[in-house]
């Protein structure tokens, strides 16, 4: 386990992903609070149904990854000391709470996405740790893979503390990836697999360091985007077929 650091995980591809590159570098969180909530249908599930990836499916680009157990078997097989919070909205009382409680440094976020942190909870105690599915702040926003993947024909990542403002926060590190070999891995593979390769560098440099480097964002420069049009994802995506 590395010390100083903590997830917060929803039920999903992204958390799952996440917890297998970093069990496999030697980097998993010594803490992991579990956001469930078996009542709620989320839109992950609801992609999968609707999309004709099996949800056993893995990346071309890494036949090992294992996306079949669920976060709670993972974190459990795994023996990491973990908490169970019954709710699927990361601005709950009792995820702050939570949060509060613990005594690491940084939070790796993998909560359930298209949620704005309120400052509640981004002050309540540790670093929060985020990568996001754009290289920053030339793709800020939603969908940002796609639109890359549109102007140039390749993916990126990004590594960054967060702050109340959308993906303005301090940028730790940065990386492209070249487009995946099966478009249709995008939304639940390939995003938070890249995203996962960069999280494996970042923690490594903080287990060797001991300490993330900073590099502030200016608010005027990049752009945002908004949740893409199925048109426009499918333009995305035959560009790389």
């Amino acid at each position: 386990m590395l010390p100083g650091v903590a997830m917060l995980t929803a039920p999903s591809s992204r958390s799952r992903i996440y917890l297998d590159l970093l069990e496999r570098r030697g980097l998993l969180p010594e803490l992991v609070l579990l956001l469930e909530d078996p009542s709620v249908e989320t839109a992950e599930q609801r992609r999968r149904a609707a999309e004709s990836v099996p949800s056993g499916t893995v990346l071309p680009e890494d036949p090992e990854l294992n996306a079949r157990r669920t976060v709670r078997q993972r974190v459990e097989d795994l023996g990491i000391d973990h908490r169970t919070l019954d709710t699927l909205n990361p601005n709950d009382r009792v995820v702050v709470e939570a949060v509060a409680e613990i005594d690491q440094e940084f939070l790796i976020y993998s909560g359930p996405g298209g949620i704005i942190l309120e400052g509640d909870l981004l002050k309540a105690g540790p670093r929060f740790l985020h990568v996001h599915a754009g290289e920053l702040p030339d793709y800020r926003g939603s969908t940002t893979i796609y639109y890359s993947l549109l102007a140039e024909g390749a993916c990126g990542a990004t590594a960054f503390l967060m702050n109340e403002n959308i993906d303005e926060g301090p940028i730790v590190a940065r990386e492209s990836y070249p487009p995946p070999k099966n478009p249709e891995t995008i939304d639940l593979y390939y995003d938070p697999w890249i995203c996962a390769r960069l999280l494996c560098k970042v923690l490594s440099l903080y287990r060797d360091e001991g300490d993330l480097p900073e590099t502030p964002q200016r608010p005027n420069e990049g752009e945002t985007y908004y949740i893409l049009h199925p048109i426009v994802k499918h333009l995305a995506v035959s560009h790389i077929s």
